[in-house]
């Protein structure tokens, strides 16, 4: 599947405003730290490690939200840079993990979460490339049902209790009509998996959806 994803500083910023304001967490923020204290935080793709100035960092964040341990996951090499040399490391008490591999076969790899805890997949920027589905059969044959595939394993591997936050949900079906595919988005597809949206950030940027 081809993907188009926008420089990550753009998305990063969203987070922040949906989980930060000043020193304090949004409402939204405290709704994931009160899933996720001692959870786990999957960040895929996770792209280059980079945040705008004084902002924090995708796993900055997850840190405020009080998790245990952060996945870090990218097709790209050259995204993961030198973390790819270190890839099981502690970082202020937080365990991280470095992998190389698509979204969907790094969830292909995932079993169902029995940890007492939760987990949160934070899937942000991701967006088929607009010109590649400009072809009525790459939408039909490759990018439609790879989006379902994503969002069965996403219900595959997650118990009652874990998030699925998008950022946004709206760029995972750019270039897809979804006259043809009403069924297609997100808002739509996960409902129908056992997800409910729990918060929306005042942007529309940043939805959480919670396996119930």
């Amino acid at each position: 599947m081809q993907f188009y994803i926008e420089p990550e500083v753009s998305w990063t910023s969203w987070l922040n405003k949906a989980c930060l304001s000043g020193n304090d967490l949004t409402e939204l923020g405290s709704f994931l730290k009160s899933k996720l204290k001692g959870g786990t935080f999957i960040d895929v793709p996770c792209g280059y490690e980079y945040k705008a100035e004084n902002e924090l960092s995708v796993f900055e964040i997850a840190k405020e939200l009080g998790v245990y341990g952060f996945i870090e996951v990218d097709k790209y090499e050259e995204a993961l840079g030198e973390r790819l040399n270190n890839s099981n490391r502690v970082v202020d008490e937080v365990r991280v993990s470095t992998h190389q591999a698509d979204i969907l076969e790094f969830l292909f790899k995932k079993e169902l979460n029995q940890d007492s805890t939760n987990r949160a997949f934070y899937i942000s920027g991701l967006q088929p490339d607009e010109e590649f589905c400009k072809e009525p059969s790459n939408q039909s044959d490759v990018a439609v049902p790879y989006l379902h595939a994503l969002y069965e394993e996403l219900a595959r591997v997650s118990k009652v209790g874990d998030l699925v936050i998008l950022n946004e949900a709206n760029a995972l079906v750019l270039g897809i009509d979804e006259n043809i595919y009403p069924d297609i988005h997100p808002s739509v597809a996960l409902p129908t998996l056992g997800f409910k949206c729990q918060r929306t950030c005042q942007y529309n940027k940043v939805q959480v959806f919670e396996k119930v």
